[in-house]
């Protein structure tokens, strides 16, 4: 009977047992295929959405793991992600610990719905808890660690995961993409090759052999390996995927500009394909790059027209504007060619050394195009006024204005600040330039000094302003003063033509229409120096002239010895930054000597006035402000072009002395506060506002004591509700003056 009890009881217990297992195990299975599969099915459809609205950028590498750039360019919306969060946690929430297989699937869809919302900290935490899928775990460990720039922890996870053991052949596929894309991340190009190559040899999947194939042409290309490349592009074109994939138009146009003997007509054929119609300025760029150096105009015009397209990426749009930027450049347009350059930077990253150089390049087209611009306007205005009154009349019938040649046409970039280009600004000038230059009488000889002037057979081409019938009117003291601007307004351009542009036959052009009368000695020298050197290259004989009078009239000037002495060449930005680099070491003397041994031999304006502002710097902090202060006034005579920035640097510095002189020299210490933007209107007369640069103010407050002038600041800042976010610092006056001298505000800490 005992037994008999003791059976039944063992027969119930197991009974019971099963009854739960076999609960529990209904309740994984709802989970999993209730729950889990509706959160899957949702995150899919997220992804698939981030999927049709990106676009993938193809002017870099591709990623080899398609999608894997969603959470680095998409600002992914939250909405999408939210509910299978919620479904992964619910799960977790809802299932048996010991159903491992349940849980690893939860926490991967909890993982990769944070992972596609950018939230990547606490995806690398969901996918930590993952048990036992390894191989699975440690790639999107690594699809994480990459995407937030820890590579070296990418790498480690990666290889944690293809030393797995356990792993059967062909589940290492997506490990081995991670591999791919960590080499490609760190430029190790030739490991990436190898990896691709493997993993190409060993896949099925043509749509993924498509892909590589790309990676790979793309990678060759990187190294100027155009052979391969074109292999790799053919194989795409012929992978069998649809024909509507990016990857098939991307390479059906980067290999016909490879080969020996293109297809003319591919640009006709796959502009009339309707599945290409999304990509029409994609393919005018190709076209004209196709044609620019035998048909430069219709190049010119495919550009112009790519970009009226309005399914155009910023990056297609930043490669036209600086294609056509170089093609008027190399048509002579400056003005043409300064706009696309502004618009083409609009674009590039500002961290860049291609933005540093561009900029560069910028800042001396627009040197030319101001000048050139203001150069026709004068010329205009004292054209205008040298008639007739029935002549004048005339001309105003016709209603000519200089800015419809431009404006009209130069939309592409921002508009003109100058002030002569409309009716109200050039009466305005008028009465600037009686205030400025009123009291200059000059003689009417608009010709060049005959000692000096030699034959010229071009002039510089007149072109009449008149916007009204009320023109602006002048009297002889206006007049003068205008051509005296205009004098040298076209020495300074002539000059940049030559040094910004190389542009010799127009420098020379210019140059010959400059009245040697209007100069005064020092200029004379200078434009017998750009002539010389502008006929240098282009005429042996005038060449010889200007060079011979350029001796005789000024044998002891820099200019002079430019042709007697042997001149350095030298890469200036990299000197100035060594010799920068060297301040820390205190002797200043030396790298004074080092700074004027160099300028014996340097007669280009612009690099001898980069190295005279860092002299000026030198002089600062080895003989104090004050000697830098009459450096700076005896710069302004050497560099007339400059005087404006370098009066600034002056203007700056003797506010802060007037200040500690006007208070017995009690000042010892300055509150400063950075301003992204004006200065607020402050009724506190203890606050200054000072220009820094063109971004930024600063807010400054002059202390006798640090504790005090902190006070008297954070006091100030949290009344102030415009200032109540600005960041803040106090430093001593000596301090201030290098913060505005020498732009050290970055490396100050707040």
């Amino acid at each position: 009977m005992f037994f008999q009890t003791k059976k039944y009881t063992l027969f119930t217990l197991f009974i019971t047992l099963s009854f739960y297992a076999q609960k529990s195990s209904i309740s994984s299975y709802k989970i999993d295929y209730n729950i889990l599969f509706n959160g899957e099915a949702l995150l899919d459809e997220g992804i698939a959405s981030l999927k049709q609205n990106h676009i993938e950028n193809h002017w870099g590498i591709l990623p080899v793991i398609e999608g894997f750039d969603f959470s680095i360019t998409n600002s992914s919306p939250t909405e999408l992600f939210k509910i299978p969060e919620e479904k992964a946690i619910k799960a977790i929430q809802k299932s048996n610990k010991k159903d491992v297989a349940v849980r690893d699937r939860a926490y991967l869809l909890l993982g990769k719905s944070r992972f596609y919302d950018q939230r990547y900290v606490s995806a690398l935490q969901a996918f930590n808890n993952i048990e036992n899928s390894l191989l699975v775990r440690e790639y999107w460990k690594a699809l994480v660690y990459m995407t937030i720039g820890q590579n070296e922890l990418a790498f480690k996870a990666i290889e944690k995961g293809l030393n797995d053991k356990s792993a059967r052949k062909g589940e290492k596929k997506f490990l081995n993409l991670a591999q791919i894309q960590y080499y490609i991340n760190n430029k190790n190009y030739d490991k990436a090759v190898k990896f691709l190559t493997e993993l190409l040899a060993s896949n099925n999947d043509k749509k993924l052999k498509a892909r590589l194939n790309y990676v790979l042409a793309q990678i060759y290309l990187e190294n100027k390996n155009y052979e391969t490349a074109k292999l790799a592009l053919k194989n795409v074109i012929n992978s069998g995927i649809n024909k509507s994939n990016s990857l098939i138009l991307w390479s059906k146009l980067i290999y016909n500009n490879l080969i020996n003997s293109p297809d003319y007509n591919l640009f006709k054929k796959l502009i009339r394909s309707e599945r290409y119609r999304q990509n029409i300025s994609l393919i005018n760029y190709f076209n004209a790059k196709f044609i620019l150096n035998s048909q430069p105009k219709q190049a010119k015009d495919l550009f112009s027209n790519a970009l009226e397209s309005e399914k155009i990426d910023f990056t297609l749009k930043s490669k036209i504007y600086d294609e056509l930027y170089k093609i008027y450049l190399l048509e002579k347009d400056y003005l043409l060619a300064s706009k696309y350059l502004d618009s083409s930077l609009a674009y590039v990253d500002q961290s860049t050394i291609k933005y540093f150089r561009l900029n560069k390049s910028r800042n001396k087209l627009k040197e030319v195009s101001k000048l050139e611009k203001e150069n026709q306007l004068l010329d205009s205005l004292i054209y205008v006024n040298s008639l007739s009154e029935d002549e004048r009349i005339k001309l105003l019938s016709k209603s000519v204005s200089i800015s419809d040649g431009y404006n009209n046409e130069m939309s592409v970039g921002s508009s003109s600040s100058f002030y002569f280009d409309n009716k109200k600004s050039v009466d305005l000038g008028i009465k600037k330039f009686k205030e400025k230059w009123g009291d200059i009488l000059l003689t009417d000889d608009w010709k060049m000094n005959p000692q000096i002037s030699l034959e010229r057979n071009v002039s510089y081409e007149k072109k009449p302003v008149l916007e009204s019938a009320d023109e602006p009117s002048f009297d002889k003291l206006s007049i003068d003063s205008l051509k005296l601007v205009f004098n040298n307004n076209m020495l300074r351009l002539g000059m940049s033509l030559n040094d910004y542009v190389f542009d010799y036959e127009k420098s020379h052009e210019v140059l010959s229409t400059v009245d040697n009368n209007l100069l005064e000695i020092n200029d004379q020298e200078i434009l017998l120096f750009y002539m010389t050197k502008a006929s240098e290259k282009f005429d042996k004989k005038l060449y010889d002239l200007y060079k011979k009078k350029l001796l005789q009239n000024f044998p002891e000037s820099i200019y002079s010895k430019s042709f007697t002495k042997e001149s350095v060449s030298l890469n200036i930005d990299s000197l100035v930054a060594k010799i920068r680099s060297e301040f820390n070491t205190q002797k200043f003397k030396n790298l004074i000597k080092q700074l004027d041994s160099v300028l014996e031999k340097t007669y280009n304006i612009e690099e001898r006035y980069a190295l005279s502002i860092v002299k000026s710097e030198l002089i600062a902090k080895e003989n104090g402000v004050d000697e830098y202060l009459i450096f700076l006034e005896n710069l302004k005579k050497d560099f007339k072009d400059k005087q404006q920035e370098i009066q600034e640097k002056i203007s700056v510095l003797n506010s802060i002395y007037k200040k500690k002189k006007s208070q017995g020299n009690k000042i010892k210490y300055v509150g400063l506060v950075v301003l992204e933007e004006n200065c607020p209107i402050s009724e506190n007369q203890d606050f200054e506002c000072m220009f820094f640069n063109e971004k930024r103010n600063l807010l400054i407050f002059y202390g006798s004591d640090e504790e005090s002038t902190k006070k008297t600041l954070e006091n100030h800042l949290n009344t102030n509700a415009e200032l109540k976010n600005n960041k803040y610092f106090v430093i001593s006056t000596p301090q201030l003056v290098k913060v505005l001298a020498f732009k050290t505000l970055d490396n100050l800490n707040y």
